[in-house]
Formats: structure tokens, C-alpha cells, sequence
């Protein structure tokens, strides 16, 4: 509720002053809430599996306080695990949070387009100087047909840090290359300094 008035002016034709006074209304509440799917997952029919994960992965359900910052935050929470396995292009491609004032409540629907699943090709590697390709392919672990997995590469990634060769490590998919059942797989390192030793020996 807001309710507005307006002070009659002082003499000298100083500004009115508005004063507005805001009555916070009844706390909107989610009502229902639809998910629904496109691409490759949608057409899936092994797929009803990691649908209904999907599902169960939506935080913002029926009952809850509506907030714009939940709302926000539970889309990024199912996008992100949608993106995480299999679907790295994935995307939302609608979304609408409707509010009845009267009844305080929100009914909520979110379109997610997984576009292709996506499997491994070849390690492409760059920022080598003095280390061999094939250290970094027998480090990453990383198999060619594998489906994607934003996990199997963070832990790529953190085995290529910890080895000591590197000071900088990304792995990262490809998905730039209209090759989803086999995206390059991108390995970007910058080598570590040579460490010297030096020792001496004295006597008297």
C-alpha cells in the first residue's frame, strides 16, 4: 500500500515537500513451479533420469518465500547442473516469475535448452617450451569419447598444478567447434622457472 500527500506551500514559493509512506504487503509465496526442456535432453528417451535430477535440483519450491535474489540464485543453481555433465552449451531460455498481489502468490516457469551432449576429442595443448605434449596427455587422464564432465577437467587441471612443471593451468572444452562428439579439449600452461641448486663444500 503507498500513500501519498503533498504540504501546502510556506509563503515565498518555497518547493512542496511529498511525503510518501509505504505499507509493505503479505510476503509472496511460490505456488507452483514448471520446468521444461529442449534440445538433445528433452529428446532423450534415456534421458528422464537426469530430468527428474534436474527437477530435484531446483532449491525454490512450493511454500517458500519469493524473492528476487532466490529467483535469480535457483536459476544459476539448475543451470549450473545442467552444464556440469554432458551439456556444457547449455542455456535458459525462458524464464518468468508471475506474481498475483492479491492471493501473494508467484507461479514460476523456466525453459532449459540443453543443445547437443557433448563427448572429449583430442588434448590440444598450449604454452609448451621445453616439455613434451605427451606429459601433459599421460598427467590430464583425459580419453577421447568420454562424455563431458566439468568435474573430470577441474580434476585434470588441479593434477597438471600439483605436478610441479607448471605455475598456470586451465583445461577447458572447445565448444566453439561445432564438434560435440568430439570438442577439443583445450590444455593453456606456463611452465615453470628451472630451479638451481647450488651446493659447497669446505674444509680447514
Amino acid at each position: 500500500l503507498v500513500q501519498t500527500g503533498v504540504s501546502s506551500a510556506p509563503v515565498g514559493g518555497a518547493p512542496r515537500t511529498v511525503q510518501i509512506h509505504v505499507t509493505p504487503g503479505e510476503a509472496a509465496r511460490v505456488a507452483s513451479i514448471k520446468l521444461r526442456f529442449a534440445g538433445d535432453l528433452a529428446d532423450d528417451p534415456a534421458g528422464q533420469a537426469r530430468r527428474d535430477a534436474l527437477q530435484a535440483a531446483w532449491p525454490l519450491r512450493p511454500g517458500m518465500r519469493f524473492t528476487q535474489a532466490g529467483w535469480d540464485q535457483a536459476k544459476q543453481t539448475v543451470l549450473s547442473a545442467l552444464t556440469g555433465q554432458r551439456y556444457p552449451a547449455g542455456r535458459i531460455t525462458s524464464s518468468l516469475a508471475d506474481i498475483d498481489p492479491d492471493t501473494a502468490t508467484a507461479h514460476l516457469s523456466l525453459e532449459l535448452d540443453s543443445a547437443a551432449a557433448y563427448r572429449l576429442g583430442e588434448l590440444r595443448v598450449e604454452g609448451l617450451q621445453r616439455y613434451d605434449p605427451a606429459l601433459v596427455r599421460r598427467m590430464a587422464r583425459l580419453q577421447p569419447g568420454e562424455e563431458y564432465s566439468e568435474a573430470r577437467l577441474l580434476q585434470a587441471q588441479q593434477r597438471l598444478g600439483d605436478s610441479g612443471y607448471f605455475d598456470s593451468v586451465l583445461v577447458s572444452l572447445d565448444t566453439g567447434a561445432g564438434q560435440a562428439q568430439a570438442a577439443p579439449v583445450l590444455v593453456q600452461v606456463r611452465e615453470a622457472k628451472l630451479q638451481k641448486l647450488v651446493l659447497g663444500v669446505g674444509a680447514s
